[in-house]
């Protein structure tokens, strides 16, 4: 048990905690990097709780707060809702999105509701690890690391008390192997929808785009070959919306569909065949034939498909040109035209 000092303060130390020989309750706890220090109290019979960081609080005002913290007694116990509702608050006061906390309050509430009761400064590595293998085996992989996570940032939040656990793998997504070979699963669309519904689905194969495009699809945003595709912003106030260039297949599905007296060329809630959703599948599928059976460039099939994830640096090299995208449009869509024998 060392005598704390400033001198002590200032050198690597060993990670862990370290209580004071000569100030009964105040202590310090090193980080895994041996220098970065938090100033620790507790007494007796009581939670431990963390009074601050070195060297925003100097020694003096640690030993002052130690004592002052004797005086008081016991700290009010924080659950895990308490210091999520803090959370919460600081989130949107500093720009955050209602969203996030709207989702990360629905996976608590969904696979761990009992922890919302629970003293925050009670949950260590072990129960974090249990809670995580039991939400695991009822739900899946990707609640169980995403519930635990928000859960761990309380903890952290509330004791200044990092935990740290075991990465928690994805598993491998099959989709590639379920989306392949649209001639097997295909028929069981076209046997199980109606003329309209049909439709819809060769507009989902045949261009790649997601559910929700093929339902904003208007004649009234139609300009020549391209249609224009609102979307709304997303959580970081980031416009989606864009304009799709229409394969000569597309357009003449699109042509039969305004008879309906509406603008809209879909009028669903959902694009469904029989009991199944296979709109998301044949966007796979469109994106895996593109890229194994054609040459064309990956910039080129983001913009098709409306990707706006990952990037690199040869992205800012050059532009894709509109008259790139409407020919790659139709030479992918005459491929998958032909397997699905249109």
């Amino acid at each position: 048990m060392p005598n704390i000092t400033s001198a002590w303060m200032d050198k690597a130390q060993k990670p862990g905690l370290h209580w004071d020989a000569r100030h009964h309750g105040l202590g310090v706890r090193v980080w895994n990097d041996g220098r970065t220090k938090s100033w620790i109290f507790q007494k007796s019979g009581r939670d431990r709780r963390t009074l601050g960081r070195w060297p925003s609080i100097e020694i003096n005002e640690a030993r002052r707060l130690a004592a002052e913290a004797n005086e008081r007694g016991a700290p009010k116990k924080r659950t895990v809702r308490d210091v999520h509702d803090t959370w919460a608050r600081d989130h949107l006061l500093r720009g955050g999105s209602p969203v996030t906390v709207k989702e990360a309050e629905g996976r608590v509430g969904k696979h761990a509701h009992h922890i919302w009761s629970v003293n925050v400064a009670s949950l260590d590595k072990v129960a974090l690890l249990d809670l995580r293998a039991s939400i695991m085996d009822k739900s899946g992989v990707h609640p169980a690391r995403d519930t635990v996570n928000h859960i761990r940032r309380l903890v952290e939040i509330a004791t200044d008390r990092r935990v740290r656990l075991p990465e928690l793998r994805r598993p491998r997504s099959g989709r590639g192997e379920q989306s392949a070979n649209i001639e097997e699963w295909w028929p069981c669309i076209l046997q199980s929808t109606s003329t309209q519904m049909y439709d819809a689905h060769c507009v989902a194969a045949l261009t790649g785009l997601r559910q929700s495009d093929i339902l904003q699809i208007r004649k009234s945003n139609i300009e020549g070959d391209r249609v224009f595709i609102p979307s709304p912003k997303t959580k970081m106030g980031q416009d989606l919306s864009f304009w799709r260039h229409l394969p000569a297949q597309v357009a003449s599905i699109l042509a039969r569909q305004w008879s309906h007296e509406t603008d809209l060329a879909f009028p669903f809630n959902s694009i469904r065949a029989g009991k199944g959703s296979y709109s998301h599948r044949l966007r796979h599928h469109f994106i895996g034939l593109a890229e194994s059976e054609t040459a064309v460039p990956r910039r080129v099939l983001r913009k098709l498909v409306n990707h706006t994830g990952k990037s690199d640096v040869t992205d800012g090299y050059g532009h894709v040109t509109d008259e790139s995208c409407a020919r790659w449009s139709q030479e992918i869509a005459d491929l998958i035209s032909a397997k699905i024998k249109l």
